[in-house]
């Protein structure tokens, strides 16, 4: 488990069961078993981000309502803030 929070090899973006294997050097089936004994998911896993922010469900809605409650034929644009 310590291994899994440590940054994956140079050039990945998440651990593999051979990435595993090789830093741990452990066989690749006992790195399966292990992994699935305790339900790990090395894969990307789709998550919804939490905030801190107190307005946040609010400014959420007022977004949402842009695409839910916007004029028929019209487009809504949202631009990445961050770029």
């Amino acid at each position: 488990m310590k291994t899994l929070g440590e940054k994956p090899p140079h050039g990945a973006s998440q651990w593999t069961a051979k990435a595993l294997s090789e830093k741990l050097e452990v066989p690749d089936d006992i790195i399966g078993k292990i992994i699935r004994a305790a339900s790990i998911r090395l894969g990307p896993v789709r998550t919804w981000c939490a905030s801190n922010d107190p307005l946040f469900y609010d400014k959420a809605a007022e977004v949402l309502s842009q695409y839910m409650d916007s004029p028929e034929g019209s487009v809504v644009i949202a631009p990445d803030e961050k770029a």
